[in-house]
């Protein structure tokens, strides 16, 4: 297998391996983290939206009787 300038020549391939899933690892949990915090904003907006609602519908029932 040709070798790129990149590599270490010292390294084994399951060190590699473990640099390579140590790497994807970190992008998962950024990842997770991201995922994490857009689900509240969306959840947050959607218990906003649901208040709203209610005061909308409380107001008009004040405004009708």
């Amino acid at each position: 297998m040709e070798r790129h300038h990149y590599d270490d020549p010292d390294e084994t391939i399951w060190e590699e391996i473990a640099n390579t899933a140590t790497v994807l690892w970190a992008v998962c949990v950024v990842g997770l983290e991201l995922l994490a915090k857009w689900g509240a904003k969306k959840l947050e907006a959607n218990v906003w939206g649901k208040r709203l609602a209610a005061r909308r519908a409380e107001k008009k029932n004040e405004s009708g009787t």
